[in-house]
């Protein structure tokens, strides 16, 4: 099967307009604050989300977080939340949430995994300081992202995110490169 240069318009224009209506939550913990203060560079490269409590609650994310016009998918920043090694039960992580092109802006150079986020739901691990250079820590964390309005308020990892997903993907990944190329 062959697709003409119209059909991949086509295809391009319709993905593009439903995702450049997408509504995200865009918040991030308080811990993240200091960070950015700071780090002039990262505050610099991204854009600045507002820091509050209401972002490490379901219910709290979605009553007070302001919430912004997406041109990519909606993306939620999962980090580890330790206290003296042991990660808190009833507060396991820490967040990052907004809009994929503006949580990875300062990213220098984006694995193949980054541009599956931009259009896929998917949960995938990174280095912190892949998706921040400025940020030294090489802490694992996982990114999640959803292409639907205000999806992106979760406190877990998607249950979404087994292998059966992520093989589907990078497979869409895959078949999307080999249209283009051919």
């Amino acid at each position: 099967m062959s697709f003409s240069v119209v059909d991949h318009l086509f295809i391009f224009s319709f993905l593009f307009f439903i995702v450049d209506s997408l509504k995200c939550f865009s918040c991030a913990s308080v811990e993240y604050q200091s960070l950015f203060e700071r780090n002039s560079a990262l505050a610099g490269s991204v854009m600045v989300p507002k820091f509050d409590q209401f972002c490490d609650s379901e219910s709290g994310v979605q009553q007070f977080s302001p919430v912004e016009s997406c041109r990519s998918a909606c993306v939620t920043v999962f980090e580890p939340h330790y206290i003296g090694g042991l990660q808190l039960p009833y507060r396991p992580f820490v967040y990052i949430r907004g809009c994929a092109d503006r949580v990875f802006a300062a990213m220098e150079t984006r694995p193949a995994e980054v541009d599956v986020l931009h259009q896929d739901e998917i949960c995938v691990s990174l280095k912190m300081s892949l998706i921040y250079p400025q940020v030294t820590a090489n802490e694992i964390v996982q990114v999640c992202s959803c292409v639907n309005n205000a999806c992106n308020h979760r406190t877990q990892p998607s249950p979404d995110s087994s292998s059966s997903t992520n093989s589907i993907s990078f497979f869409i990944l895959f078949l999307f490169i080999f249209l283009v190329k051919f």
